[in-house]
């Protein structure tokens, strides 16, 4: 699917330091999956985008987002994403 493909070139913009890069392309990946009412992909989304910004020295912003992908996760019941946000709690 080209928006996971999305999401895959988001992580490798992430792992190359390519931080601007990566949040354009969350930042389309999340509109689209919000579009779709993919509740799950918007959490995982939201994951991604919340750690980029705290790669780039932007704590506020990244805890404001991981807050809303803890709450859409906790909503929704995703359990495999609420271990992921424990790990990574800023």
């Amino acid at each position: 699917n080209f928006l996971f493909e999305r999401l895959g070139s988001g992580r490798l913009f992430l792992l190359k330091r390519q931080y601007k890069e990566a949040i354009e392309l969350y930042q389309k990946s999340l509109g689209e999956f919000k579009k779709l009412n993919d509740n799950r992909a918007v959490a995982n989304v939201l994951v991604s985008l919340a750690q980029t910004y705290n790669q780039i020295g932007n704590r506020q912003d990244a805890a404001i987002i991981l807050e809303k992908a803890e709450r859409l996760a906790h909503d929704n019941n995703f359990d495999p994403i609420k271990k992921i946000i424990e790990k990574i709690k800023f």
